[in-house]
């Protein structure tokens, strides 16, 4: 028998239902969101992806769930699928709840090579932001980046790149090749199936030669649980560097070392570069005038942004001294994977924050002339990512790592990293011999013995007493009785080194440190106030390209990037090179004399200027005090270390530079004006 309901019961009903129905299908999307989420913070964007996929299809008007879903693509380097579903969320934005949307659009378009399309939806994204972002500063550098690939990217050099094919690479990604002292080819990999013995999932080494199988599997074994990767030796192929790794998504990794004599060492952890809060990757060893550096990537505190290149000065085996960040090549994106050409005196590594094709960029940066670091160009550099740089042992071969089209995957063409290469044409380098043991009979044919070579000397009844061991390339000498005739050499080539640095120009913002008080003093550090310039560079671009049109623009922008880089960067990389000298002459008991000059542009009146000059001045005998925790500090209060100080004001600068304060553009942010706020350090005699 069937009942029949009034007509207001069944509206109820009706009304229930729906909204039942309603929220099952909310708390559907919420569910699908919050598992993808997760996911997304673990860093396992594919399998956010396959979970927010899944929702996208059953709630195509969610557009939560698309846009994380386009997150996800994008940080699994799938470009093209990330590209059209941002494109897709524009278009069905209509409230604009994701702004942001447009921004990584126009990146996508960059990554594929789209240059002229990623350059329109920049500016779209800045015309509609006016600046009010959090992606503010980061829209700036993307358009000079675009602009600069469109007007490079016809440059191609008649280098042919070759990808490894499958004997080398897989599906899962392979990275930081390099080759041992014999040119045979080491990488790092995600391979799942070839770690012998090991059941989990992780990174280890691999090479197709057969001969290296026995310390490859050294290495991969001494860490059974955990991820090993980015390996290097040192120039003389008697020390070898390489990651151990959390095996988690996001990786916490550590520097460890092991050392050739006759055999290899097992591997130790490094002491004095690792960090519990923070990762430390990618080393390299670089053998530089004052000493080796462990050059390495690091996202710890003191970083411009992402990971930064940072160095530690080598004092023993496996021990180093506090790191420094290695500023003239940092910026506020990542960079990665150094490499080091000591033929060239070149250091190679990428990074995402200099104009460049794509994501990231090799770039070089050479030691001597210290210039801003340079594009490698294309076919090295392509609109994907391009990092891990290596040169074989003997030169006439470079590898890296790139996921651009060509590489193998699985889902995504450009999801995933494969070793490429390319002759360099140049001849093949004379292998190096790594020497253990060499008795020589007189201190003068030590001294002609080629510096790339490591001679342990030992005692016989014709020498006098000689200990320990003695490195002549002028980086270390560790026999602490050697004769006074070698003490008087390795002092004077000390000097030399020293005094070819001088004069070191340090700048700054205007009215820094501690402005508007006449004071002669301040407690400000130099580093802290370099720093504090160094986040100025898109205030004094805007404000120096103030209404000028397109062209006049663009090349004013370009003269604050080179003040910045060419001036203020190169003057900070100078100081820390300089310190490490300064350090090194006074622990051979030399005594010290630096004289240091303090400037001003003419904004304001000469004695607060004056004033102000000391302040600088002081900024800078402050860094000294506090350089590297307190280590020249004894030598500054025992005399040893002594700082001259001088003021000029305002009196040498050219009497063309603006002083006008309401012309702040020439007064201030003028790159003429700005020449003249600086230190310098005029002379330094060693008594």
């Amino acid at each position: 028998m069937s009942v029949k309901l009034p007509f207001r019961k069944l509206l109820f009903l009706s009304l229930f239902f729906l909204f039942a129905s309603a929220l099952v299908s909310a708390q559907s999307a919420k569910q699908f969101l919050e598992k993808g989420n997760q996911r997304f913070e673990m860093a396992d964007y594919y399998g956010a992806a396959e979970i927010l996929n899944q929702g996208a299809e059953l709630y195509t008007d969610n557009l939560e769930i698309r846009f994380l879903l386009a997150e996800s693509y994008r940080h699994y380097n799938d470009y093209e699928t990330a590209a059209e579903s941002y494109k897709n969320i524009l278009t069905d934005d209509k409230d604009e709840l994701f702004p942001t949307a447009r921004f990584w659009y126009a990146s996508m378009l960059k990554q594929l090579g789209k240059y002229n399309e990623a350059l329109k939806q920049f500016e779209k994204y800045k015309i509609a932001s006016r600046g009010r972002t959090e992606l503010a500063a980061e829209i700036t550098r993307e358009v000079e980046s675009a602009k600069w690939a469109k007007e490079n990217q016809a440059k191609v050099a008649p280098i042919k790149i070759i990808h490894l094919g499958d004997d080398v690479n897989s599906v899962y990604s392979d990275f930081n090749p390099f080759t041992s002292i014999d040119n045979e080819l080491v990488y790092s990999s995600l391979k799942k199936d070839t770690l012998k013995n090991i059941k989990e999932s992780r990174s280890g080494f691999f090479s197709p030669d057969k001969e290296l199988a026995k310390f490859i599997d050294k290495i991969n074994a001494s860490q059974s649980s955990k991820s090993i990767a980015n390996g290097s030796f040192s120039v003389d192929f008697s020390q070898f560097f390489f990651n151990v790794c959390d095996n988690e998504i996001k990786k916490h990794c550590d520097v460890y070392v092991m050392h050739f004599n006759g055999e290899w060492s097992a591997p130790i952890i490094t002491q004095g570069v690792n960090s519990n809060n923070a990762t430390s990757s990618q080393p390299f060893l670089v053998k530089e005038q004052d000493g080796n550096y462990l050059y390495f990537s690091s996202d710890r505190s003191g970083t411009k942004g992402g990971m930064d290149i940072w160095r530690a000065k080598q004092i023993d085996k496996e021990k180093f001294i506090a790191p420094e960040n290695v500023s003239a090549i940092n910026t506020a994106k990542n960079e990665y994977s150094v490499f080091y050409d000591e033929d060239s005196n070149k250091i190679y590594f990428s990074s995402e924050g200099w104009k460049g094709f794509g994501g990231l960029d090799i770039f070089y940066y050479d030691l001597t002339c210290k210039c801003a670091p340079v594009n490698l160009g294309q076919p090295i550099n392509s609109p994907a990512n391009d990092f891990g740089y290596s040169l074989s042992a003997d030169r006439t071969k470079a590898y890296f790592a790139s996921n651009r089209k060509g590489s193998l995957f699985i889902k995504s063409q450009t999801c995933c990293y494969d070793i490429w290469m390319y002759d360099t044409g140049k001849d093949a380098k004379e292998k190096k011999e790594v020497l253990t043991v060499k008795v020589v009979d007189s201190i003068e044919a030590r001294m002609k013995i080629d510096s790339s070579f490591t001679v342990a000397v030992t005692k016989n009844d014709d020498e006098k007493s000689i200990k320990d061991t003695l490195i002549v390339n002028g980086e270390q000498i560790a026999n602490r009785q050697r004769d006074s005739s070698v003490q008087t050499s390795q002092n004077v080539f000390d000097i030399a080194k020293t005094k070819k640095l001088i004069p070191v120009t340090l700048y700054f913002h205007n009215d820094e440190p501690d402005c508007c008080n006449l004071s002669d003093t301040t407690n400000l550090n130099y580093a802290t106030t370099y720093e504090a310039y160094w986040k100025l560079l898109r205030e004094y671009k805007m404000n120096f390209a103030k209404g000028l049109d397109e062209g006049k623009k663009t090349e004013a922008e370009d003269a604050i990037f080179y003040l910045f880089t060419n001036r203020v960067e190169k003057g900070y990389s100078d100081l820390v090179q300089l310190s490490a000298q300064i350090t090194d002459a006074l622990n051979t008991n030399q005594k010290i004399e630096i004289t240091i000059q303090g400037y001003c542009s003419p904004l304001n009146y000469n004695l607060y200027n004056i004033k102000l000059g000391y302040r600088r001045v002081a900024s800078l005998i402050n860094y000294f005090y506090n350089y590297r925790n307190g280590l020249l500090r004894p030598f500054l209060n025992d005399g040893r270390l002594v700082l001259k100080k001088e003021s000029f004001g305002e009196e040498t600068a050219p009497s063309d530079v603006s002083d006008s304060r309401e012309d702040t553009q020439n007064s201030v942010y003028n790159p003429r004006a700005a020449i003249e706020r600086k230190v310098e350090i005029i002379s330094i005699e060693i008594k």
